[in-house]
């Protein structure tokens, strides 16, 4: 087995033994996508998500420590129901703080079967834009500073499948 990378855990998931296995199986990638979803405490609450920014930080902390080379990625959610532009600001430091390389970012929606349907909509559309263009230029601009970091370096790339100039992978 050469290379080993799982989906989106949960940041409660992120355990001893998850970073152990990063820090010792060679095979396991140096990256993980673990989604935050919101920078705020309170939104993170009524998001029922179950755990605080401060724990969030602390996994993402021993996760650097035992493995200083990983790099991350994450999910987030913006305009969720309640979310104030000090709920926001704080979703932005935290992307500053963690330093992501990639960043999923989404405008809140009604999903069906979903406790949040029952919250009100209170975030305009124009709102919710422009916070996602925010996010999207301040992670931009990780990802960037990341990508240059890489100039010169020789990596391996496993290939994933046919490209608009040839094929695309990852590292």
């Amino acid at each position: 087995l050469l290379r080993l990378r799982y989906a989106s855990p949960h940041p409660r998931h992120l355990g001893m033994s998850a970073i152990r296995a990063h820090e010792e199986l060679p095979a396991l990638v140096r990256h993980v996508h673990l989604p935050v979803q919101s920078g705020s405490d309170a939104v993170l609450k009524r998001m029922i998500r179950r755990y605080t920014i401060d724990e969030y930080h602390e996994r993402v902390a021993a996760l650097r420590q035992r493995v200083p080379e990983v790099t991350l990625s994450t999910d987030v959610i913006v305009g969720f129901p309640g979310e104030t532009r000090e709920d926001f600001q704080a979703t932005l430091a935290l992307v500053r703080e963690v330093g992501f390389v990639g960043l999923f970012g989404f405008k809140y929606s009604v999903r069906p079967f979903t406790p949040a349907q029952k919250l009100v909509d209170d975030v305009s559309e124009e709102e919710k834009s422009a916070r996602l263009a925010e996010l999207f230029e301040l992670s931009e601009s990780f990802r960037r500073r990341h990508l240059a970091s890489l100039v010169g370096s020789a990596v391996d790339v496993l290939c994933t499948g046919p490209g608009k100039n040839g094929f695309t992978g990852r590292t």
